[in-house]
């Protein structure tokens, strides 16, 4: 008889629930990005790219990362881009669905005391749009 192994007990997260996305470290999230331009350049396809800034609390990254995997689908990828900043990876989405998805987040923490900042991008770079508050000089993060 053939015994099926039973699925790994997940930890819940910090918001006391199963995370449905995995929130990467920066340098694992690094490594996502670099094999999803790989699979750009092979395919011939676009991946669009969000950062969402905090203003230096670790509980303004904690409300960022609760209000983006809400209005995440499956196939998005969350992680750390640095201490005070987290990314989205949105792959085969295009600049206004990737504006769509920052002015998502950014309406619904319009009730809290500060606003994050934003920033948007597309791969490959010839398809780099301006950041989401139209300053290209915003656009930090080099794809």
């Amino acid at each position: 008889m053939i015994r099926r192994a039973s699925a790994p007990n997940r930890k819940k997260n910090w918001l006391g629930r199963r995370p449905r996305h995995e929130i990467h470290a920066p340098e694992k999230f690094r490594a996502i990005i670099d094999r999803e331009k790989a699979r750009v350049g092979r395919n011939h396809h676009v991946f669009s790219f969000v950062t969402l800034s905090a203003n230096g609390s670790s509980s303004h990254v904690k409300a960022l990362i609760e209000t983006a995997v809400q209005r995440l689908r499956l196939t998005d990828i969350i992680g750390y881009v640095d201490a005070q900043r987290i990314g989205i990876l949105l792959p085969d989405t295009s600049a206004s669905g990737a504006h769509a998805v920052a002015k998502g987040i950014c309406a619904a923490l319009e009730s809290e005391s500060w606003q994050p900042g934003c920033d948007v991008s597309v791969y490959p770079p010839d398809k780099t749009i301006a950041a989401f508050h139209d300053d290209p000089r915003q656009l930090r993060l080099k794809m």
